[in-house]
This record gives C-alpha cells, sequence and structure tokens, in this order.
C-alpha cells in the first residue's frame, strides 16, 4: 500500500519545490519527481524530517573546503557582473591548492570548448556532486546562476 512522503526539490525554473507525493519507497518517489523534471532534495515519509532519502551533503575536508571556496568566490565574482569565463578564471588563479587550481582550469577549458558550466562541472565528481552539479544547472537554466551560486554556498559552508 503506498505511503505518504512530503519533498522538497528543484524545478527546471530554480525554484524549489514542496509538497507530498504518494508512493511504495522514498526511492521511487524521488524517480518520480526526476521522471516530473524535478531534482530532489530531500524524500522523507509523512512529516518526519529524519527519515527518508537524504541526498549526499556537501561533505568535509580538503575537498569540501576547495569547493566551499571555488562557489563562494564564483558566486562573488558573478554577482558583480563579472562573465563566467573571466570569474572562472580569476578563480583558478586565487585557489591556492594547485590540484584544485587543475580542477578549475579543466572547467574552464571544457565550457570554453562549448560545454555548459553544471556539464563542465559533472567532469569532476570528485569534487562536484550530483547534487551540486543540478544546483548549477537549475541556476543555469533559470538565469539566476550567482543566486543558485550564493545558495550551494550557504549549504557548502553549513556542511563543513
Amino acid at each position: 500500500m503506498p505511503a505518504t512522503f512530503t519533498y522538497r526539490a528543484i524545478a527546471p525554473d530554480g525554484k524549489l519545490r514542496t509538497g507530498t507525493l504518494a508512493g511504495d519507497t522514498d526511492r521511487a518517489v524521488a524517480r518520480e519527481l526526476q521522471r516530473q523534471g524535478l531534482t530532489p532534495i530531500a524524500v522523507s515519509a509523512g512529516r518526519s524530517r529524519t527519515a527518508g532519502l537524504r541526498l549526499p551533503s556537501f561533505g568535509r575536508g580538503r575537498r569540501a573546503r576547495d569547493v566551499l571556496f571555488f562557489t563562494q568566490e564564483l558566486a562573488t565574482l558573478l554577482s558583480s557582473g563579472v562573465p563566467l569565463d573571466r570569474a572562472l578564471s580569476i578563480t583558478s588563479d586565487l585557489t591556492e591548492r594547485e590540484q584544485f587550481r587543475g580542477v578549475v582550469g579543466e572547467v574552464l577549458r571544457t565550457l570554453k570548448g562549448g560545454r555548459s558550466l553544471a556539464d563542465s562541472l559533472a567532469t569532476h565528481p570528485a569534487y562536484f556532486s550530483q547534487l551540486y552539479v543540478n544546483m548549477i544547472r537549475a541556476g543555469e537554466a533559470s538565469g539566476s546562476l550567482a543566486v543558485v551560486g550564493s545558495d550551494a554556498c550557504l549549504r557548502s559552508s553549513q556542511a563543513c
């Protein structure tokens, strides 16, 4: 018998959607949300915040700090009106760890090769989770990349 699950998901326009959906499992509900074009953030049984599917956080440690720095700098530069390719270049120059500087450089090269920022970030899953990439994808689709970047930055700082 299907249960009722509450969910939070990001729509293609970048806006947060919440609601309830009937399903057999939290994973089945998450798949249904994806089929509807939404990116699930959380799915839980009933009104409980602790039960159910929770998507991974941004992690801890050096890589998470690199991603946090990257996100903060990129969001600040984009909010200031700096073009995306220039913002990535500046962020790369400001990155202290050489290994992550290389990752940002590869993201920039992939972007200049004609792929979206989300697709460019997705080529480095060790640093950028699927949730992070999908948040960027939602920001690109809605035209509010800097706003989504700031939100990702807040989420990153809570996890670090």
